[in-house]
């Protein structure tokens, strides 16, 4: 019998990274800046591996074929096969990230790639006042932008938005955006990890070297002329049972939900597809029948599309995400 899934994070290293991840959420990282604690992963470059239970020491890809349908669902199956079709992420960005761009997927095909990459962003934490660019001001052309980028004036196109915990943002393919420094953040987005960078802040690494820049593809990316999206998402909350709901923007096929548990919520898994429970604030547990598990602080759970009915109760801030049609 499949049961909730908690996974073992892939933790990786960036220039702007930090330690937050051990000292909010007790993760046992390496030293080093490390900017990405890999949540949820089924890539080559990381893989998720069970963590506890009798499929402990198991690989995301391995249970996918093992249990296909019973463990994503049905359309989920259906539609994405052995490929697990979402990455999740926390971010802790101590500096600021690249000034950067993701492809949609017709961009990406031309390129080769399966598909492009379309996120969701909810802020954990922040320290200061933290603010992060979403999008390029109105009327920026595709001319203008590359006639600032030869002439380093690249920041004044930029639009600076300020944040707070609880924030939701929603970044569709082909927006420029950049966290600038002092936030911790989920990551939610399309299985795709291609990045076009277009500005790095003159950052350079030990050796003096800059990281590369994507400009050609960046500018091929980016969507000039559309509308950006109400920035951050206006989340209305809603009371259901023992919780607090406040329904995020969906991203593509997915949507996340912040919940503020204070008691207990009863749940019920989708046949369809999976749902993912990531904790961020504080402790509970998630019964499923006469079994218990416990949920801390950090802890990302793959709820399997055949478990049926479950409960989550204690006093936590957690983050749903699930498929929707």
């Amino acid at each position: 019998m499949l049961y909730p899934l908690k996974l073992k994070p892939v933790y990786k290293p960036k220039p702007w990274g930090g330690r937050t991840l051990k000292t909010r959420f007790h993760k046992k990282i390496p030293d080093g800046k490390i900017g990405e604690s890999w949540e949820l992963c089924c890539r080559n470059d990381g893989m998720s591996v069970v963590a506890a239970g009798k499929l402990q020491g198991k690989t995301l890809k391995e249970l996918i074929g093992a249990y296909r349908e019973k463990l994503v669902g049905t359309r989920v199956y259906e539609k994405y096969g052995s490929d697990f079709p979402l990455f999740f992420k926390i971010l802790d960005a101590a500096g600021r990230l690249s000034v950067q761009v993701h492809p949609d997927d017709a961009c990406a095909r031309r390129s080769g790639l399966p598909h492009g990459k379309d996120e969701m962003w909810y802020v954990i934490g922040t320290k200061g006042n933290a603010s992060l660019i979403y999008g390029l001001k109105g009327g920026t052309s595709k001319e203008q932008l590359n006639r600032a980028i030869d002439h380093h004036r690249i920041l004044p196109l930029l639009n600076e938005v300020a944040v707070k915990p609880g924030d939701f943002f929603s970044i569709p393919a082909g927006t420029v955006h950049a966290i600038l420094g002092g936030i911790l953040i989920a990551e939610i987005q399309q299985n795709c990890n291609t990045t076009y960078r277009l500005y790095d802040w003159d950052r350079t690494d030990q050796n003096g070297k800059k990281r590369e820049l994507h400009i050609p593809q960046a500018l091929e990316a980016i969507r000039f002329g559309g509308e950006t999206p109400q920035a951050p998402f206006p989340a209305a909350a809603k009371t259901k049972g023992g919780a607090v709901v406040r329904p995020g923007p969906k991203v593509k096929e997915f949507r996340v939900d912040e919940v503020r548990l204070d008691g207990s919520i009863e749940n019920r898994s989708d046949p369809e597809s999976f749902q993912v429970v990531m904790d961020l604030d504080g402790d509970g547990k998630i019964q499923y029948g006469p079994a218990c598990d416990g949920l801390d602080a950090g802890d990302t759970v793959l709820i399997p599309s055949c478990l049926g009915k479950y409960s989550v109760s204690g006093g936590a801030k957690l983050l749903y995400t699930h498929i929707e049609q």
